[in-house]
C-alpha cells in the first residue's frame, strides 16, 4: 500500500518503558514501524488508551511515566460530566471505627484457599445489596434494562469459592456466570464457547446477574450492564484499577435506548 492509516486501540499494549528515560516499543510497534518507513508522510498511526502510561519504579518510588506522543486527554471527570459514561461512584463503610477488611482468602500453610475471609464476605453482601437497590429502581425507570454485579477475584483458586458463597446467599446457579481461565480449561474449548456466548449476551437478558471473573474481563469487555464492581483483590497497579473501573462505565441507554 503506498499509503495506511492505522488507528491501535489499547494502544498501551504496544509501547513499554524500561526506565523514565529510555523507552522501547514492543515487537507489534517495531512492525509497524518497519512497515512505516517506506511511506513518509503517507503514514500515519493513532493511538487510543484509557491509560496513556506506563508505571516505573516500585513503592513510594513509583510513578506513571505518559506517553510522550499524548495529543488529547479526555479524562474521566470530562466524560462524566459530559453524559458519555455511568457517574462513578465509590461506596465507604461509615463506621468511624470500623477495621480493614482483609479482601484476600484464606488460605492453608501451603497457600492454598480453604475459604473466603470475613472481609471478602461483607464486600459480597454490600454488592449484592446495591445490586437488589438498583433493581428496584429499574423496575420503575425501565424493566428491560438488567443491571449487573462484577466480582473481580485474586486469582483463579478464589472464584470458586465466590460461587459456592453466592450460592448461599438465595442466588440460583443461573444468576452466576464463572469466567475466568481456569473455568475455560475446566470446560474445555466445545463447552466454553456457551459461556463465552452467554457473557457477551447478557445486557439481553435478567440472568445471570453476577458475573465472576479474575482477569479476563480487564479490556475489551463491551458490555453496558455492568453497575456494581467488587474487587476482591488489591491493585497496585493504576493501569489495572483503571481498566477495571472502565468495565463498569459504559452507558446503558445508548443510541436509539436514549
Amino acid at each position: 500500500l503506498p499509503s495506511l492509516v492505522v488507528f491501535n486501540d489499547e494502544a498501551h499494549h504496544i509501547h513499554e518503558v524500561k526506565k523514565s528515560e529510555e523507552v522501547t516499543d514492543v515487537e507489534w510497534q517495531k512492525s509497524l514501524t518497519e512497515i512505516a518507513s517506506t511511506k513518509g508522510a503517507r503514514f500515519m498511526q493513532f493511538d487510543f488508551s484509557a491509560t496513556p502510561y506506563n508505571e516505573v519504579g516500585s513503592g513510594k518510588k513509583k510513578n506513571k511515566a505518559f506517553f510522550p506522543h499524548i495529543v488529547v486527554d479526555f479524562d474521566l471527570t470530562s466524560a462524566m460530566k459530559a453524559g458519555l459514561v455511568k457517574a462513578l461512584a465509590l461506596d465507604k463503610r461509615k463506621e468511624v471505627a470500623a477495621l480493614p477488611l482483609d479482601f484476600r482468602a484464606e488460605r492453608d500453610e501451603q497457600n492454598a484457599v480453604t475459604g473466603l475471609s470475613n472481609g471478602q464476605r461483607v464486600m459480597l453482601r454490600a454488592g449484592l445489596r446495591k445490586l437488589q437497590i438498583l433493581e428496584e429502581q429499574f423496575k420503575d425507570a425501565d424493566e428491560n434494562k438488567h443491571p449487573k454485579l462484577l466480582v473481580i477475584c485474586e486469582d483463579t483458586t478464589v472464584s470458586p469459592h465466590v460461587e459456592e458463597f453466592l450460592k448461599t446467599t438465595g442466588l440460583s446457579e443461573k444468576d452466576i456466570l464463572r469466567v475466568d481461565s481456569g473455568r475455560k480449561s475446566e470446560l474445555g474449548v466445545k463447552d466454553w464457547e456457551p459461556v463465552r456466548e452467554k457473557l457477551f449476551d447478557v445486557d439481553k437478558h435478567k440472568q445471570p446477574k453476577v458475573i465472576i471473573s479474575v482477569l479476563m474481563l480487564r479490556e475489551g469487555f463491551d458490555v453496558n450492564n455492568i453497575c456494581v464492581i467488587v474487587p476482591l483483590r488489591s491493585s497496585q497497579a493504576s493501569i489495572l484499577l483503571e481498566q477495571t473501573i472502565g468495565r463498569g462505565l459504559r452507558l446503558m441507554w445508548r443510541g436509539n435506548d436514549a
